[in-house]
C-alpha cells in the first residue's frame, strides 16, 4: 500500500483471504474488506510521524497487531496483522506492506489448553480435598482398629 492509503500490489493468499481481484488493485484500502480490519491512516499518520525512530539496521519499527477478530460469511477468523512500513534510502514513508496471518487454529489451541488447565487445577483441588478426607478417614480407622485390638486384648484377658 503506498502512503495515501492505495492498494498497489497483492500476494495470493490476499486474493484468496479477501476475495480481492485485479481491479482491486489502485483502490484505496479502506474501500476493501482488508482496509476494515485496521484504520490503516491512524497506523499510517503514526508511521509518517514516527519515521525517525530508526532501528540500528536502519528500518523503520514495524507496528503489530494481534488477534484481530475478522467475521466473513459467518466465521470468525483471528488475525495479526503486521505493519511493514516501507521507506527510501533518505527514510521517507513510502508506504506500508500488510502482512496477514491467520492464527484461528493458534487461538483455538490456545483456549482449549487453557480450558484444559483450568480442568486439571479444578481437578487437582479435588484430589486434594480427596487425599485430606482419606487421610482422615484412615486415621478414624486406626483409632477404630486400636479400640478393637484393646477390646480384644481385655476380651482375651477376661476369658
Amino acid at each position: 500500500m503506498d502512503r495515501n492509503g492505495y492498494l498497489l500490489v497483492a500476494n495470493e493468499q490476499a486474493y484468496i483471504m479477501f476475495g480481492l481481484k485485479n481491479g482491486d488493485l489502485g483502490t484505496q484500502l479502506q474501500n476493501l474488506e482488508m482496509g476494515q480490519l485496521v484504520n490503516i491512516f491512524t497506523f499510517m499518520r503514526k508511521l509518517d510521524r514516527d519515521w525517525r525512530k530508526i532501528t540500528n539496521e536502519g528500518n523503520l519499527q514495524p507496528l503489530s497487531l494481534k488477534n484481530i477478530k475478522w467475521v466473513h460469511e459467518q466465521v470468525i477468523t483471528s488475525l495479526d496483522i503486521h505493519i511493514k512500513p516501507i521507506s527510501d534510502s533518505n527514510g521517507r514513508l513510502l508506504g506500508v506492506n500488510l502482512i496477514f496471518i491467520d492464527v484461528t487454529q493458534y487461538t483455538h489451541l490456545a483456549d482449549e489448553f487453557e480450558s484444559f488447565r483450568a480442568n486439571l487445577a479444578r481437578i487437582t483441588q479435588e484430589l486434594h480435598y480427596t487425599k485430606a478426607q482419606l487421610s482422615t478417614t484412615n486415621a478414624e480407622l486406626e483409632s477404630t482398629q486400636k479400640e478393637l485390638e484393646s477390646l480384644h486384648q481385655e476380651f482375651c484377658f477376661r476369658n
